[in-house]
């Protein structure tokens, strides 16, 4: 489904810190294209902040903000537990939606939300960006003309450490419940979407996971799988969350 919007698109923030950081400068770059009507967080001091940034108005709560909010589309940029009911609000209330990755915690809200969007005829799309870098998109290109030849096999490793990059043991990402889940679901998620870009869907997923830090709480900080595509292309992936080193992401193959 494409729908026609008209430039400049009036857009309300849901989510005024934290990975929000990440989407603001878009709105003081592409004024012709975006505009900033209205801010939407929890905390009002740093909701006042935004939107006195943009000359927008402000609200506490996005149930209340989707409703009065004057824009054709809402960006989430929220923990991850408050995409599915944020989303769906906003849908409901008409508006076109943005939700930063992930998508959601389950399948079943991922499913809910597509087909409420199909109904209410509103565009909506999740934060994949890395499949819009250039020099993916060069990738892309060569896999398509097939100038790469078959590709047998590939590799992900995507490696972090939450403590010592400063997060708190308080900071909603170690909590499952919050979170969805560990650095899979985090972080992974962008090379497991970047894969599917690459080589199509996969037809066959192995996981393990477990969670070695004390701050982790049912959430995995540990994991390791392989992925089998419907192409024949085969890939492993590791993702560490706590342990000691330099930020590392990387995608071969």
């Amino acid at each position: 489904m494409y729908l026609s919007i008209s430039m400049p698109v009036d857009v309300g923030l849901i989510g005024a810190s934290g990975i929000s950081d990440a989407h603001t400068p878009a709105y003081r770059d592409f004024q012709d294209r975006i505009r900033l009507t209205g801010v939407c967080d929890v905390d009002e001091e740093q909701a006042i902040h935004i939107a006195e940034k943009y000359d927008a108005e402000y609200w506490i709560d996005f149930e209340s903000f989707v409703e009065e909010v004057d824009a054709t589309a809402v960006d989430i940029a929220l923990p991850h537990a408050l995409h599915f009911p944020a989303a769906k609000a906003a849908l409901e209330a008409g508006k076109h939606v943005f939700i930063e990755k992930p998508f959601a915690t389950s399948m079943e809200e991922c499913f809910d939300l597509v087909e409420l969007a199909e109904r209410e005829n509103r565009q909506l799309m999740v934060g994949m960006v890395q499949r819009y870098h250039p020099r993916h998109r060069a990738v892309k290109s060569l896999l398509d003309a097939g100038d790469l030849g078959p590709i047998h096999s590939g590799r992900i490793d995507m490696l972090q450490n939450l403590p010592e990059a400063g997060f708190p043991s308080s900071h909603w990402l170690y909590d499952g419940e919050h979170a969805g889940g560990g650095g899979i679901l985090s972080v992974l998620v962008h090379k497991l979407d970047l894969l599917r870009y690459f080589l199509g869907d996969a037809r066959r997923a192995i996981e393990m996971s477990k969670t070695v830090h004390e701050a982790f709480d049912d959430a995995e900080d540990y994991g390791v799988g392989l992925l089998e595509f419907e192409n024949g292309t085969m890939v492993d992936f590791l993702t560490h969350s706590s342990i000691s080193c330099v930020i590392l992401t990387q995608l071969v193959v």
